[in-house]
């Protein structure tokens, strides 16, 4: 028997990990792991929403950028919603 737990930790891209949306902001763009990590949702399910236009981004590679404002356009509407 195993015990799942979900820990909120968000990393920066080189791996450290940070406590809050500033540098986020100061950088720019979120990594689909931490715009999941906010909402409380799968990556996999942030790269659906950005394949269908729900959210906008940009690929370069395997990569998918999400700008600052874009994510938290997207957290807000989300918020909303759950009311």
């Amino acid at each position: 028997m195993g015990i799942d737990f979900y820990a909120s930790v968000t990393y920066n891209v080189k791996g450290e990990a940070m406590d809050n949306d500033h540098e986020i902001k100061a950088r720019g763009y979120w990594l689909v792991i931490e715009l999941a990590d906010r909402a409380r949702v799968s990556d996999a399910r942030v790269r659906q929403l950005l394949l269908d236009g729900t959210i906008r981004g940009d690929k370069a590679g395997q990569v998918w950028t999400i700008p600052y404002f874009e994510g938290k356009r997207w957290l807000e509407e989300r918020a909303g919603e759950e009311v």
